[in-house]
Parts: C-alpha cells; sequence; structure tokens
C-alpha cells in the first residue's frame, strides 16, 4: 500500500515526498531511524485527499511539525510521516485575533505578537515547536498554557472533510487535547489575545526566554522535558534526587544543568535515550514511590 500511496500522491501533484528518510534531519533531538516516507503537503486541500486515502487504506502515519517533544525510534514501522511545518504556516492578525497555520512557530508566534504589545502568548517564548503540535500537547510554562488564548482549531479529519472545535470541545487540561483521543489533523489555530503596553509584554515574553535558556541546556539537541511533573513534585527535583544527573547511556546524557532533560550529548540513538528515561523511571518509582509519566512521544 506505500507504493499505492506514493503513485497516488505523485500522479496528482499532492506535494513532496522523501523516501527512506532518516528522522535524524527532522527532529529537534537530531535521533531517529528512516522511515518509508516523509510526506509534506502543499496546502490543506492536498493534505485533506491524502490522508483520506491513508486512512482508507490503513497505512500507518505520524503527524509532525517541527519534531520538538518527539523520539522516532532507531527501526520505525513502515509507515508515511506528514510534515506540517514550512507549509501550513499562514499567519493572519486583525486587531487582538490572531489565525495560524499549524505549522508555524510556537516561539515566532510569542515574538511576533509581543513586538505588537499583543499580550497571552508570553509564556511561550522559548517554546520549542509548532503550533499544530503544542495545540495538540496543550503547550505551556510559567503559568499559562495555550488553552487560554485558543478560541477555535480546524482540523482535517479522516474522511478528508474540515472540521472545527471550540475551545470548549477541545477539551484541554495539562499536557492534553481532544486530538490526543481521536484521528484529526489541526491546520490552523485561532487565537484571541489582549492589547498590551508593548515594551511590558516583550519584556515579560524576553523574561521567559532568558529564564529558560539560563535553566535549560539549549546548546545540545534535546526533545525537551522528559517526564511531566507529577502532582505535589518536579520531575527534574526527583531523577536529580535519585543520582541521575549527569549520567549517561552511550552519547545521550541526563542534562547536568536540568535533570527533566535528555540530551544528545555525542551521535546517540534513540536506544540509548529510551534506555535513560527507563533506568530513571525505575529508580525514582523504587527509591521515592513516585511513577513518571513521559512527556515525549515515543514513535515506534
Amino acid at each position: 500500500m506505500l507504493n499505492d500511496f506514493k503513485k497516488f500522491v505523485e500522479q496528482n501533484d499532492l506535494g513532496e515526498l522523501l523516501e527512506n528518510e532518516s528522522m535524524v534531519h527532522h527532529t529537534y533531538v537530531k535521533t531517529g531511524g528512516r522511515v518509508n516516507f516523509l510526506y509534506t503537503p502543499n496546502s490543506v486541500e492536498t493534505l485533506a485527499a491524502a490522508y483520506k486515502f491513508i486512512h482508507d487504506h490503513s497505512i500507518k502515519y505520524y503527524v509532525i511539525g517541527r519534531g520538538s517533544n518527539l523520539l522516532f525510534t532507531d527501526n520505525p514501522d513502515e509507515m508515511v510521516v506528514i510534515k506540517l511545518s514550512k507549509v501550513i504556516d499562514h499567519l493572519e492578525i486583525n486587531g487582538t485575533t490572531v489565525v495560524v497555520g499549524s505549522g508555524y512557530s510556537l516561539q515566532a508566534l510569542s515574538r511576533r505578537v509581543s513586538k505588537l504589545g499583543l499580550s497571552g502568548l508570553e509564556f511561550a517564548g522559548g517554546i520549542p515547536g509548532a503550533m499544530g503540535g503544542s495545540t495538540f500537547m496543550n503547550a505551556g510554562a510559567h503559568n499559562g498554557d495555550l488553552s487560554q488564548v485558543i478560541t477555535k482549531v480546524t482540523t482535517v479529519t479522516s474522511t478528508g472533510q474540515v472540521k472545527h472545535y471550540t475551545n470548549e470541545q477541545c477539551k484541554f487540561s495539562y499536557r492534553h487535547s481532544i486530538f490526543q483521543e481521536n484521528d484529526d489533523i489541526i491546520v490552523e489555530i485561532a487565537l484571541e489575545l489582549v492589547q498590551d503596553d508593548v515594551a511590558k509584554v516583550f519584556k515579560r515574553m524576553s523574561g521567559n526566554l532568558e529564564y529558560r535558556k539560563e535553566m535549560q541546556p539549549l546548546d545540545k539537541p534535546s526533545f525537551g522535558s522528559a517526564f511531566r511533573n507529577p502532582v505535589g513534585d518536579h520531575a527534574g527535583r526527583l531523577v536529580e534526587a535519585v543520582g541521575l544527573k549527569g549520567y549517561k547511556i552511550g552519547g545521550a546524557q541526563v542534562s547536568e544543568k536540568h535533570a527533566n532533560f535528555i540530551i544528545n550529548y555525542d551521535l546517540a540513538s534513540t536506544k540509548d535515550i529510551i534506555d535513560l528515561i527507563e533506568l530513571a523511571k525505575s529508580r525514582v518509582k523504587a527509591e521515592t514511590g513516585f511513577d513518571l509519566e513521559t512527556e515525549v512521544r515515543i514513535v515506534k
């Protein structure tokens, strides 16, 4: 069926296909094996047609934006990876209303609107990744998250239809949305921000960015936070408390700067990173009783 998908995309000019593509080039952490096809649509309409074909023919797939918060295994299953960044990345700003494509960078959007004095995305000054994945995960930091500003989410369904969700219908909660429960692909997000003093908004955004630079290992490839913070504690503190800060397996290391980050410091494999994740989970459970839940999404 994968070759049938290739023919379908090529015959109908539905976008770009890269064959036998290494995910090292498409993830923040710079690990991952080769996938059969990396598909980049050239519009929402071509995405809808391709996605319907994928669903109708039961082809395994995964959707990515900019590849943050993702680990592809070293030998992933046969699949099509759908990449939306740098294609579905339009942006419209009309007063305090922002409409943005799912492939647009969240960090870039935060900077853009802050320069206009639009408040509501200051928390996202240093968050990597695209708007689609950030909405999917309800990304947040510094006591803010996307659920506080999103008014509507537009998706493409597996039948090739366009669907709209209100904020309430998105069922946002901590690092969660309804899109983790269904098979819709997010293509556009509408946000409502608040007009404020330009200097104040930009200062708040820049302050959050500087905090991340100071506290997190941004000088080495990483997928972001490895674990969700358990109720009543912080994952980084727990990993450090069991003696794993700086610990290495292969080319992967628990960051010496922040123990909830695992960095690719020397050509790590995904297995190196997963082994570190499992070690941290088991040791934290044994010594503290906490069950750490991974925040990173692992694609097999």
